[in-house]
């Protein structure tokens, strides 16, 4: 209807695309970056990966037809397989994260991540690189108000 008033109003018609919206890694908000409920697409393949395992698994479905570039018989087939308990829902998630970063950064990238989250979050290996920060402040601080002061927590 839109279209026909703007026509009659001499205006150019304009086209919509309408999408359903994205509830982010909370699964309850919309995706934002304000909500900070968000995968960025610049952010790094290991932090990308991680987030996308902590979907909600009733929202892998959704995530599928959404974000990735899987086709429509692909999605089914995924679909199909977790309803009968061929394909586990962790197996699922893991496809899902493994493609987002495959679409962002690569095949190589995707693998790397896969490894890196498998490694420290499955087997509970301890990480290659950790920072290391140095504090020279009181010495008698709460821990809340260290981690304000390392920035190590969002206010």
């Amino acid at each position: 209807m839109g279209r026909h008033f703007q026509e009659k109003f001499g205006k150019e018609k304009q086209v919509a695309i309408l999408m359903p919206l994205l509830e982010g890694l909370d699964g309850v908000d919309k995706m934002s970056k304000s909500k900070k409920n968000y995968i960025g697409i610049d952010e790094s393949p290991q932090e990308m990966y991680r987030k996308a395992m902590s979907i909600p698994d009733e929202l892998m479905n959704k995530y599928f037809e959404l974000v990735t570039d899987f086709t429509s018989e692909q999605i089914q087939t995924i679909k199909d397989q977790i309803k009968t308990a061929v394909l586990h829902p962790r197996d699922a998630k893991m496809l899902l994260g493994k493609t987002i970063v495959r679409m962002y950064h690569g095949t190589e990238a995707a693998e790397k991540a896969e490894q890196y989250f498998i490694s420290i979050f499955q087997k509970g290996l301890m990480p290659d690189e950790i920072p290391v920060i140095n504090w020279k402040g009181k010495a008698e601080i709460t821990i809340i108000d260290l981690l304000l002061d390392l920035n190590l927590l969002l206010k």
